[in-house]
């Protein structure tokens, strides 16, 4: 709905609140200084022409605001009618307060610039601005948000809407929103240029894009950052957790290496999916602040047991290695970790004790898939403070059900990623059966970070590459699963 907004006061503050509401409502400014109106006139003339979206300069008034004659005389005041006060003294802003309501101007805003008139301006009912305090917001925001603008007295009042703007550098760019597993956060509003965009699963972000988020405070302000700027989050892009899976005490092993990985990413809650009957439920605070959890779930049947484990939001699941049965090598089913991974969202580790995860090999690929693997392995790396070696092997075609899966390839995708977040790397070129000759380089390293499709068949002709190198691979191997539709 449109409004009629006059503005008293042709300062910087007018002439940026008379842009910013040109477009949908009729604006008039007030101004004393004849000076100032024409400094508005020449600047708004100068902008229109460099800049693609124009808008009608506002009617503009020279004369006293304070006097009643001159509003009655130029101001039809008839419907939603706004009185705004811009001007540098609280005497002439509570003076127009006050005849802004005599005259049925509604709502009555002004400026305060002495935080001791804020009572003042309250027993007239006027709508208060306080400058130290917008100046302290934005100082606040530039901070601790890096860029990001949380909205003040909206909601609960605790952070839960940001908007951010997209850099050259975020995983947003380019990609449907489909592709993303937002966990307790969501994308409510797109805006682009002067357009407001309603989000759905095949909208595709550019950069310079306003997004507005919406979610739990303590997880927007690292989701922000990581959205705008690519800033490292692991494995918080996946979910507030880390999650094992323990299927004996004998597993216990791994939520050592859990407690590493949550320790170096900042994570607070690690969660143990302990098999019925191994261990009773329980919840304990670790002197170095995890929140420590044993959930028993039933073990069989595995697809059940699967779902429940997704249920938990885990931002990377750790599991101990888990050999798949012959009888399963020969009827061509998928192995158990083939089937986790199909049913999560988040990464798979296979946890080797290798921790803490120094140096991080990315076998690459001409497959998209690839890029999938890469960017997690970039994020780790910069997560972690690691160094990454990327390694490519020379074969003319392997019997992997999809052509290219691990064929020889320069690279180039994963070196333009690399350069985009300045991260050096060290590339490899490698010869032999790709799974044996990554799961070699595998020992030299910490980590090794692969990607698989959904629902990948594994077979002796048809492999799961991905679950073949985490099996071989002496160090931990994490696995990403790709949606199909990629």
């Amino acid at each position: 709905m449109s409004v009629r907004v006059v503005i008293i006061g042709a300062g910087s503050s007018g002439e940026v609140l008379a842009r910013r509401l040109a477009a949908r409502h009729e604006v008039i400014v007030i101004e004393n200084a004849e000076s100032e109106l024409s400094r508005l006139r020449s600047s708004w003339t100068r902008g229109a022409s460099t800049t693609k979206i124009t808008y009608a300069l506002p009617r503009l008034i020279a004369g006293d605001g304070t006097s009643r004659l001159l509003l009655s005389k130029h101001i039809d005041i008839h419907g939603q009618t706004a009185l705004v006060a811009l001007t540098g003294d609280d005497e002439v802003n509570l003076e127009l307060g006050s005849l802004g309501h005599d005259l049925g101007f509604d709502p009555v805003i002004a400026m305060l610039h002495d935080p001791n008139n804020r009572e003042r301006y309250e027993q007239k009912d006027i709508l208060v601005l306080d400058r130290s305090n917008i100046v302290a917001d934005q100082v606040d925001r530039t901070l601790c948000f890096k860029g990001q603008v949380t909205p003040r007295g909206i909601g609960l009042g605790r952070g839960e809407i940001v908007e951010i703007r997209l850099t050259a550098a975020s995983p947003l760019l380019k990609k449907p929103l489909r592709h993303l597993a937002p966990d307790s956060w969501r994308i409510a509003a797109v805006f682009r240029a002067d357009n407001l965009l309603v989000p759905t699963g095949d909208t595709i972000l550019e950069e310079e894009d306003r997004v507005l988020l919406v979610g739990q405070p303590q997880a927007l302000i690292s989701v922000a950052r990581y959205l705008r700027v690519g800033e490292a989050q692991f494995p918080k892009q996946y979910g507030n957790n880390l999650t094992t899976i323990e299927f004996s005490r004998k597993d216990a092993k791994v939520s050592v290496e859990a407690r590493s990985v949550a320790g170096a990413c900042e994570i607070t809650r690690l969660l143990r999916c302990i098999p019925e009957g191994v261990a009773n439920t329980s919840k304990t605070m670790a002197d170095d602040g995890i929140m420590e959890e044993i959930v028993s779930m039933p073990l069989v049947p595995e697809r059940e047991f699967n779902k429940a484990v997704a249920t938990q939001h885990p931002g990377v699941v750790l599991v101990p290695p888990v050999s798949r049965p012959w009888s399963r090598r020969l009827t061509g089913r998928r192995s158990p970790l083939s089937n986790l991974c199909d049913a999560l969202v988040a990464p798979v580790a296979v946890c080797r004790g290798s921790n803490p995860y120094r140096r991080i090999l990315l076998p690459v690929s001409s497959s998209q898939i690839a890029i999938e693997s890469a960017e997690l392995a970039i994020d780790i790396t910069r997560r972690l403070g690691g160094t990454l070696t990327v390694a490519t092997v020379s074969v003319s075609e392997i019997v992997a059900g999809e052509k290219n899966e691990m064929e020889d390839m320069d690279a180039n995708a994963v070196r333009r990623l690399c350069a985009l977040y300045e991260l050096p790397f060290e590339y490899k070129k490698l010869e032999g059966n790709p799974v044996r000759a990554i799961a070699q380089e595998a020992a030299q390293h910490d980590l090794v970070v692969v990607a698989r499709r959904h629902r990948r068949r594994d077979t002796f002709w048809n492999p799961d590459v991905a679950c073949r190198i985490a099996d071989l691979a002496p160090c931990t191997a994490i696995i990403v699963t790709v949606s199909s539709e990629s």
